[in-house]
């Protein structure tokens, strides 16, 4: 389901892994074209017409019942653009200090959804180039990120690669529409007590 207006929850206090996504959400949010910066997306399992599909959904916070309420965040149509992160590997640690603390990493990925349409209708073509330039210079100047690893643009699969979509009957990809992704290694210390 598809929402006009979702909102983003930020975590107030974010320490590790959550304090990095949580900077590089806020420094892709600055981006003028990208309408919603969602941050970290969790795997979920969704039964319809009797498959499972794997869904990213962003937490959003408690109902009045205290349980988790989650927004799907798979391409919706009523955003000019959103962006999303997911963790694709386990956390590493990369130098290990008991007394001092330990710097980890996680590899990430960042997928992009937009209505180029929306962004700029005086272009008459597909200009995700620009809008990579864009996403590339925050991330190369984000002290988080160690590493920009790969970049997908071409095939719904390979952007959403890991959640469940139908790009033959959506046709994600089919213009206005254009979807990116991509791949890093970002770094962060260990949260000490």
């Amino acid at each position: 389901m598809s929402y006009n207006n979702p909102s983003i929850l930020s975590i107030s206090a974010p320490t590790g892994l959550d304090n990095a996504i949580e900077s590089i959400r806020a420094s892709l949010a600055t981006i003028s074209w990208l309408t919603k910066s969602f941050g970290r997306a969790w795997e979920f399992k969704e039964m319809r017409d009797d498959k499972t599909l794997t869904i990213p959904k962003v937490f959003q916070g408690t109902n009045t019942f205290k349980t988790g309420e989650y927004l799907n965040v798979l391409p919706n149509d009523y955003l000019q653009a959103q962006s999303f992160i997911c963790c694709t590997g386990p956390e590493k640690w990369d130098t290990f200090n008991r007394f001092d603390g330990s710097m980890k990493s996680r590899e990430i990925a960042i997928i992009f959804w937009v209505n180029l349409k929306l962004i700029d209708d005086t272009k008459n073509y597909i200009f995700t180039e620009e809008l990579k330039a864009d996403v590339e210079t925050i991330l190369s100047q984000h002290s988080s990120v160690m590493s920009i690893d790969e970049y997908y643009d071409e095939i719904a699969e390979d952007i959403f690669k890991g959640w469940s979509v139908d790009d033959v009957k959506n046709q994600y990809l089919m213009y206005p529409y254009a979807g990116m992704r991509f791949n890093l290694i970002i770094s962060y210390p260990e949260v000490c007590s």
